[in-house]
């Protein structure tokens, strides 16, 4: 059985806090849960990017590894 990365790990938990913080925040109607839930969202983005992010990136100048010195 293979094991998952362990940023991928943690993205999955703070993907599922911000679950839980946005249907507390639709339950016990308290923006705090909300903000929390931005907050979780934001560490899912921060921890484990999209693919397309990754590739965004490698195409800015002056990324390592650029050919073109740019």
């Amino acid at each position: 059985m293979r094991s998952i990365e362990p940023r991928f790990a943690i993205a999955l938990l703070f993907a599922g806090l911000t679950i839980i913080a946005a249907l507390a925040s639709q339950h016990q109607h308290n923006p705090y849960y909300l903000i929390a839930a931005a907050a979780f969202a934001l560490a899912t983005y921060v921890t484990y990017p999209p693919s397309w992010v990754v590739e965004v990136g490698k195409m800015l100048p002056g990324v390592k590894g650029d050919k073109k010195g740019r």
